[in-house]
C-alpha cells in the first residue's frame, strides 16, 4: 500500500499529561469517490469509523485507538473543520 501524504495534524495532551499527534491525509483525501463507492451501502456512522481505519497508518491507528471518547470527539471535530478550513484553498 503506497504510504499516505500527511496533511493534518492533530495534537493534544491525553488524561496521563503526555503530549500527542495524531498525523491523517486531508479528510477529503480519503472521503473520495473511491471510498464513497465502496461503501455506499454503509451506515454514516459505519462509513466515519471506515474513514478512521482507512485513512491512519497502522501507528496513528495505535494512538487513537488509546484516546478517551473525548479526545476522539476532539480529533474528529478538528479533521473535519479543518477541511472546511481549506476547501477554498487550491
Amino acid at each position: 500500500m503506497a504510504k499516505k501524504k500527511i496533511e493534518f495534524v492533530h495534537k493534544f495532551t491525553n488524561e496521563d499529561g503526555e503530549a500527542v499527534e495524531i498525523h491523517a491525509p486531508k479528510l477529503s483525501r480519503v472521503l473520495n469517490g473511491g471510498f464513497s463507492r465502496r461503501h455506499r451501502h454503509e451506515t454514516l456512522e459505519e462509513q466515519l469509523w471506515l474513514a478512521i481505519e482507512e485513512g491512519l497508518d497502522e501507528e496513528n491507528l495505535a494512538k487513537f485507538d488509546n484516546m478517551t471518547q473525548d479526545e476522539v470527539d476532539g480529533f474528529l471535530g478538528a479533521w473535519q473543520e479543518e477541511e472546511e478550513a481549506t476547501a477554498g484553498e487550491s
